[in-house]
């Protein structure tokens, strides 16, 4: 078996950009990403993981890996693993970096998480009050269709939040899940998933994600299975057709694209 190309290490706030830009590239072709991209107000991967990824990376509830290249050091993808219902001093450790990287995490620590909000996985799950099923969500009056398609994603990914993280559950999830184009297919993802079974398996609880309609084989792959889904109709949400063939479902048009939940239970 031939050496991995790459290894996995933690994650810094000097990173941040360099995995916000993947994020964006990686859903370029996405359709559920495009077509809220084209409403009123945007949808800019790069904008949102840019000040997301610094309160993940200062979460205590969260683990951030970052594959590097071993020849080049090129940040290929990143992974943040969110940890439910964790007491301290349970979440395991990340891998170990450089020396180099050791010393600004150092730095990190002592001066730049200061300012940075918390992420939590409080027993209260966002939204738990306002949370309604994705039929009632979707005929809501929002005269932008992209705006009502980000509603409807939101809420009913705030519902199976309740059904799978409820009060007193442990679990580990995915938050999110980012390979550069130009390194996928490379096992990068697997090296992700595979680290955090691992650690699912050693504490014996189970995982989850939320999969976006193209990736939900790799998870399958790691042993996660389809538990729900969400089947959307883009062509009610979006304001135009698809700009190129690339994002076309059928006949011209963005078609269906099904959300999977999934889950996978400790070995």
């Amino acid at each position: 078996m031939s050496e991995a190309l790459f290894s996995l290490q933690a994650a810094t706030l000097a990173d941040v950009p360099v995995m916000a830009k993947i994020t964006s590239d990686s859903f370029k072709l996405d359709r559920n990403t495009q077509v809220k991209a084209g409403g009123k107000a945007g949808y800019d991967l790069e904008e949102i993981f840019n000040s997301e990824g610094a309160k993940y990376i200062a979460s205590p509830n969260c683990r951030v890996l970052k594959a590097i290249h071993k020849e080049t050091g090129v940040l290929m993808g990143w992974c943040c693993w969110g940890f439910r219902g964790f007491e301290a001093g349970e979440v395991p450790p990340l891998p170990a970096n450089d020396a180099k990287d050791q010393v600004y995490m150092i730095t990190e620590s002592e001066e730049l998480h200061k300012d940075i909000p918390e992420v939590k996985w409080s027993d209260k799950q966002p939204g738990k009050e306002r949370t309604k099923n994705p039929e009632e969500s979707s005929t809501e009056t929002i005269d932008d269709g992209p705006k009502r398609l980000e509603k409807l994603t939101r809420d009913d990914m705030a519902r199976w939040m309740e059904v799978l993280m409820p009060e007193g559950a442990k679990c580990m999830f995915i938050v999110t899940l980012s390979v550069s184009p130009e390194w996928q297919s490379r096992g990068v993802a697997s090296a992700f998933l595979k680290w955090g079974a691992e650690k699912a398996d050693e504490a014996g609880v189970f995982c989850w994600v939320h999969s976006s309609d193209p990736a939900w084989t790799t998870y399958a792959k790691v042993g996660f299975e389809v538990i729900g889904t969400l089947d959307i109709d883009l062509d009610e949400y979006a304001v135009g057709p698809p700009p190129s063939k690339e994002l076309e479902g059928s006949e011209g048009k963005w078609g269906h694209y099904i959300f999977r939940y999934m889950k996978r239970l400790p070995k």
